[in-house]
């Protein structure tokens, strides 16, 4: 199998793993479904990924890397702070909207298995470090203009992140299942949302 193919059919068994496991969740995951879905036998997968804790691993990263930089790429603009920072907020909105799923799949595992809690940690940990410390640093030097008020990176991004992903955890108790809601209806409730979560966001920086 040569190294082009090899990759190829790597890619294939995490995607259909990371659909599997999305939309089931471990326990209820098999790998003989995912095998089968990404169109190899069942001896192929365990010979990439040995068990079904390490493909499930590999794509719990993946989700969880996912989320964290969705928004981080608007931080490495030359725009002002204030328009980084509105467009990291619509980013990180439109991520979740299209994919809410996500969320819930990492809320979902770190509740029903404690371990994943320290590894979760972990992961998220190193991704946000350095991106915290830029971020602080952009925030200091707006502090020390006076442009916005004295705060923290990890609370600014604790808001934002809180604000967007608890829109897509309570709509459906709200609205029960978005396809038999109108969909102009839902439409307009999630950019309005989109909307009001930018407005608060940059008041909570503003004098």
């Amino acid at each position: 199998m040569g190294e082009k193919e090899d990759k190829n059919t790597e890619q294939a068994i995490l995607k259909a793993a990371e659909e599997e496991f999305l939309k089931k969740g471990y326990a209820l995951s098999k790998t003989t479904d995912i095998a089968k879905q990404a169109g190899v036998t069942h001896a192929m997968l365990h010979y990439y990924f040995r068990t079904k804790e390490n493909l499930f691993e590999k794509v719990f990263s993946q989700e969880v890397e996912i989320l964290a930089n969705s928004f981080k790429t608007k931080f490495d603009s030359n725009q002002p702070f204030d328009i980084k920072l509105k467009q990291a907020v619509e980013t990180h909105f439109d991520f979740v909207a299209a994919n809410p799923q996500i969320p819930f799949f990492i809320i979902n595992e770190l509740l029903t298995n404690p371990k994943r809690l320290h590894d979760f940690r972990k992961m998220f940990g190193s991704i946000a470090s350095s991106t915290l410390e830029r971020i602080q640093s952009e925030i200091n030097i707006e502090i020390q203009k006076g442009s916005i008020k004295p705060i923290n990176a990890i609370d600014l991004i604790f808001d934002i992140i809180s604000l967007n992903i608890f829109t897509f955890l309570v709509s459906p108790v709200i609205f029960g299942n978005k396809d038999i809601l109108p969909k102009e209806i839902h439409e307009e409730f999630i950019q309005k949302r989109r909307e009001e979560h930018v407005k608060l966001i940059l008041a909570r920086i503003k004098y």
